[in-house]
């Protein structure tokens, strides 16, 4: 699906991408029956990546003069260009799980579910932010894109 948004108001009155602007989605459902209390479900999930606004140029915010010159902290100033002109990574994950159907108290259906979910162990980012690397050797910080997963 391709998504884009305008207003007068926002990048300079220019369309750019949706956050709803994801390409390709698949998703993938399988479940089999081992026997007439047990079965094995499992599901794949794949989209790109969704549109993020990422600063075009930082700018890094002097703390104070201390006679060699201006020392930087961690204090940026981003400077964007168009509003979401990034795309994050790819997600996908694997999810499996094995249920179990019962009787419980001899009236009632019950279902007992163990389940492993990103099988796989794939490390999907949930929020990407911008960090700063401490450089000793200039005492100066460079702007980090980095992402952190769940």
């Amino acid at each position: 699906m391709k998504a884009e948004n305008q207003f007068a108001e926002l990048n300079g009155g220019q369309p750019f991408a949706a956050p709803t602007d994801m390409r390709h989605t698949i998703s993938l459902s399988s479940e089999v029956k081992l026997s007439d209390t047990w079965s094995f479900m499992a599901t794949w999930q794949y989209h790109t990546g969704r549109a993020v606004t990422v600063p075009t140029s930082v700018f890094v915010e002097p703390l104070d003069f201390d006679g060699k010159g201006y020392e930087y902290g961690g204090n940026f100033q981003r400077i964007e260009g168009q509003r979401n002109n990034y795309h994050t990574k790819d997600f996908h994950k694997l999810d499996l799980s094995f249920a179990h159907k019962y009787k419980a108290f001899r009236k009632y259906d019950g279902t007992f579910t163990v389940g492993l979910y990103n099988a796989y162990n794939r490390a999907n980012a949930f929020v990407y932010f911008i960090d700063g690397e401490y450089n000793a050797s200039d005492r100066s910080y460079t702007p980090v894109l980095k992402m952190a997963s769940l």
